[in-house]
């Protein structure tokens, strides 16, 4: 009986250590710390600022082209803002509206490099 007492005590405080080490574990989608607090403004947001227009979505198939603008299902020819959606690309869309151009990123923030690219001029300049 008295064994039983330790055994079920044993196993409690193991499960208890496990549950507080899983409280530990920091989430990583979560956004770095300060990061909501408004210090730095996204792409997204500078962009939202300057056309009043965020691409959210763009989906692509073999017989249609979408993109979700600022929570709206868009199509070609479809307009908001006073704009006109001209293309949609893997990426981004293009906008018109009478001379101007607007381009919407779907990532802001990132920017594209050719590894080969980077890899090539990187051993051009450990060849010199």
């Amino acid at each position: 009986m008295r064994a039983t007492r330790y055994l079920i005590l044993g196993l409690a405080l193991s499960l208890t250590t496990f549950a507080i080490a899983a409280q530990q574990l920091r989430d990583p989608t979560r956004p770095p710390a300060g990061a909501s607090k408004g210090t730095s403004t996204s792409g997204a947001a500078k962009s939202r600022a300057r056309s009043g227009m965020v691409l959210q979505t763009v989906l692509i198939s073999e017989d249609r082209r979408v993109a979700v603008i600022s929570g709206r299902l868009m199509s070609v020819g479809d307009t908001i803002s006073g704009f006109r959606l001209t293309e949609i690309r893997e990426g981004e869309v293009v906008m018109k509206k009478r001379s101007k151009t607007r381009t919407l990123l779907l990532f802001p923030d990132v920017h594209m490099s050719d590894p080969q690219v980077a890899t090539l001029s990187g051993q051009k300049e450990r060849q010199r």
